[in-house]
């Protein structure tokens, strides 16, 4: 029989062989690099040096002289602005005290013989026409002067002498000798150059005006030739320990390399052996039977059958292990490592109804979650998450929680230890079910207190601060508390349906009828039959709109000053048969359940077509529409006003946003800028009535057209004189910033008065009209263009 060759054999050797060239390569190129950069050097060195024995071309002297330079013009400059400043104070003394002086000879004898260096007083009959540096001048009698200046040839020789010591430290003397001198004083300067320097007689001399010196370097040759070879001896040093240390390195990695084949060479056969032996008890038979078939071993090379073979096996093993995993996955939150929906649902199935138990469904949401995201994002709102569900579990369970429980709650989700009890005797579930939401079902007898556990519960949730621990050293996160609120429902005393007990728990967060307080709340029948009823309203108002139940109203808006209609604001109607229905009995509904965006797409459709039969009929009226704040965020909003908007002069359209829109979200404000693209109007409504209107108003971005001032502002001011300012005050604004003023909520002659006192531009309300269906409008708009 053929001997088979082993696969691993063959591998060693040729990896062995690849090695050897890898590492020949590696030595030749290393070799290489290091010649390349060792020549490199080199060239350096010397193109250094010649520059530096060139004075010419010497950057260091260069910026020796360039600093020197700079140093002697900020000494000048000083030496003239001390001398003002000195002068200056010099004589404020002397003046004031020579004019308080009775006897100004005698005082101006006294000053002459108390003032010293640098200071000169000369007294003449007039002012020195010729005298050219800095000096004040003091009138004692007629035809006497006296000056007060510097002597500035004696001021000038000392501050030579500072100037002189200073730049000698500036002076690199390791590569040029350095030399100062006085130029005589019938030494002449090129033109006007009041600094120059020129190279003559291997010296670069440096004249400056000012201080009238002369600076003289000259090259250390012979110092630089010697640093020159020092660092080409130490460079080819480099060059040699470089070389031998990659040789080293080489042998050292090759050495290293062929241990560890070996080591691994008899580690892979023992695991292969030990494989196989598995592989074999796995099997059973099949190998016994694999073995007495002299056919198999013709056409295989045992050995890599066996390890293949055991391969399989264990990719099968690891199939079924993800296979758990992903199953575990399927009821796991991912997050917080609590139950998930699935999780409950498969949990309560196997419930079995007790008679002297009752399961208390508690629903926690977690107040402002969402900012917690916004501000510090996603991952810190998951840090909160975890924390959640290791208190509500610690709780539950009855657990201590330690000083770091953040730390705490995520080991517990490393190792898995969130463990609930559901059998005969007992019955316990904790899932989160949403972003900011979690259950907890437990079991609890009848006699007891839920109210109080529920209470409990969120005591123990908030009543201590949460500290994010980071992974981050530069970012550390200030302790904060949260607030949720539960709501509360018992099986089967609320319902006899599980899964609507959690429902019924979730109806009663904040719901008006639920029974409890400001942070828990049970859950009630009149919960149950409100929700029924707005379920039935929601049916109805979907029908009405696919129906064409709903209609338009419109408020006219009249120009203060000539009391003309320039405008109307169209309002929902919803003809519910033959009852008219107003919005505050459907719009809360609708914008609960998101049919605002639904109807509000149908209010811009219907107020647009009647802005085309206005303008058929030749009429150019500005119609307002309200847009929700819904209905602002929601896909497609843009195209849906272009769309509608199409043959009607842009101008003739403005859309009021309250002034609670969120505004300070970026996606808004990019939503409010293209809608401004249209080059329709945007109007501010219901302003003064936010937290925030004077920012809004100040908020390029925004570029409100038309600010609305709310009528719980205007309804009253001809009786409350706080308002009257109020409103003023707001008018102002608005006009102060170019906008128009709109007042809603105008009811009488004395506020109408009123507003055209303070120049508001606009109003409307009972006093001119309630709204009016689209052909009344027409009859005042014509009725008013007569009058």
């Amino acid at each position: 029989m053929k001997e088979r060759k082993s696969i691993l054999e063959e591998s060693i050797k040729s990896l062995t062989l690849y090695s050897i060239v890898f590492f020949v390569l590696i030595f030749i190129i290393g070799i290489f690099v290091i010649k390349a950069n060792y020549n490199e050097e080199i060239s350096n060195l010397e193109k250094d040096y010649n520059e530096q024995i060139n004075l010419s071309s010497n950057k260091y002297i260069k910026e020796e002289i360039k600093n020197i330079k700079k140093y002697l013009d900020a000494e000048y400059n000083y030496i003239f602005d001390s001398t003002k400043e000195i002068i200056d104070s010099t004589y404020n003394f002397i003046n004031e005290y020579i004019t308080t002086h009775e006897n100004k000879q005698e005082a101006l004898k006294f000053v002459q013989a108390n003032t010293k260096y640098p200071i000169r007083i000369d007294v003449s009959n007039g002012i020195d026409p010729n005298y050219i540096y800095y000096a004040r001048y003091m009138e004692i009698a007629d035809n006497q002067i006296v000056k007060f200046s510097i002597d500035e040839k004696k001021y000038q020789e000392s501050q030579t002498i500072v100037a002189l010591n200073n730049i000698k430290n500036l002076h690199n003397a390791q590569i040029s000798n350095f030399k100062v001198r006085k130029l005589d004083d019938s030494f002449n300067f090129l033109g006007n150059e009041k600094w120059y320097c020129v190279y003559e007689s291997k010296a670069f001399t440096c004249y400056d005006k000012n201080w009238w010196l002369a600076l003289e370097f000259t090259i250390k040759e012979d110092v630089l030739k010697a640093n020159l070879e020092e660092a080409k001896n130490k460079r080819f040093k480099s060059f040699l320990m470089q070389g031998m240390f990659l040789c080293f390195s080489i042998c050292i990695g090759f050495v290293a390399l062929w241990i560890f084949l070996v080591r691994k060479r008899r580690e892979v056969k023992s695991q292969i052996e030990l494989a196989a032996k598995h592989f074999d008890v796995a099997l059973n038979k099949q190998i016994s039977n694999f073995n007495k078939d002299k056919k198999l071993n013709n056409d295989f090379a045992f050995k890599e059958f066996r390890t293949l073979s055991y391969a399989l096996l264990r990719f099968i093993r690891q199939i079924q292990t993800k296979d758990t995993n992903i199953k575990k996955q399927a009821y796991v939150d991912g997050v917080t490592g609590l139950m998930n929906m699935i999780s409950v649902n498969e949990s309560l199935k196997q419930y079995a109804k007790k008679d002297d138990k009752l399961l208390l469904f508690l629903f926690f949401n977690i107040d402002k979650f969402r900012v917690y995201n916004s501000m510090y994002g996603r991952h810190f709102g998951d840090e909160i998450l975890k924390i959640v569900a290791y208190r509500l579990y610690a709780n539950l369970k009855g657990l201590a929680i330690g000083d770091n429980e953040h730390l705490e709650c995520l080991d517990y989700i490393k190792y898995d230890k969130y463990k609930f009890t559901q059998n005969k005797n007992k019955f316990e579930c904790l899932a989160r079910i949403s972003a900011d939401e979690f259950l907890l079902i437990v079991e609890v007898n009848k006699d007891e207190d839920y109210y109080a556990i529920a209470k409990n519960y969120h005591q123990k949730l908030t009543a201590r601060s949460i500290k994010i621990t980071s992974n981050d050293d530069l970012i550390e996160y200030e302790p904060f508390r949260i607030n949720a609120r539960i709501g509360c429902s018992l099986y089967p005393k609320d319902s006899e349906d599980l899964h609507e007990c959690i429902g019924n728990a979730d109806l009663a967060i904040e719901n008006d009828k639920a029974s409890g307080d400001t942070c828990v709340f049970v859950y009630t029948k009149e919960i149950g039959k409100q929700n029924e009823e707005n379920l039935t309203l929601q049916r109805d108002i979907r029908n009405g709109i696919i129906n064409k139940e709903f209609l338009l109203h419109y408020q006219p808006k009249v120009d203060c000053k000539t009391g003309k209609i320039i405008g109307a604001e169209a309002l929902v109607r919803w003809q519910k048969g033959d009852t008219l229905v107003y919005p505050d009995q459907f719009i809360n509904i609708c914008e609960k359940s998101n049919l605002i965006i639904t109807l509000g797409n149908e209010i811009i459709k219907m107020a647009c077509d009647a802005q085309r039969r206005w303008l058929a009929k030749g009429l150019e009226l500005k119609l307002s529409i309200n847009l929700s704040t819904k209905q602002l965020l929601s896909e497609g909003i843009v195209h849906t006003i272009e769309k509608n908007i199409q043959g009607i002069p842009p101008r003739l359209i403005e859309f009021e946003i309250t002034e609670s829109f969120s505004i300070e979200n970026a996606t808004s404000k990019a939503i409010i800028d293209k809608i401004k693209k249209l080059n329709v109007g945007l109007s501010m409504d219901d302003f003064g009535k936010g937290y925030s209107s004077l920012s809004y108003l100040n908020d390029q971005d925004l570029d409100f057209d038309v600010v609305k001032i709310d009528k719980c502002f205007i309804q009253n001011i001809d009786t409350n004189e706080r308002n009257r300012k109020l409103v003023e005050f707001i008018v102002n604004i608005i006009k102060y910033l170019n906008k128009r003023s709109v007042a809603e909520g105008v009811e009488n002659i004395e506020i109408l008065n009123f507003l055209k006192h303070l120049g508001c531009d606009e109003y409307q309300g009972y006093y001119f009209s309630r709204p009016v269906p689209e052909n009344i409008l027409l009859e005042k708009v014509y009725e008013n263009g007569k009058n």
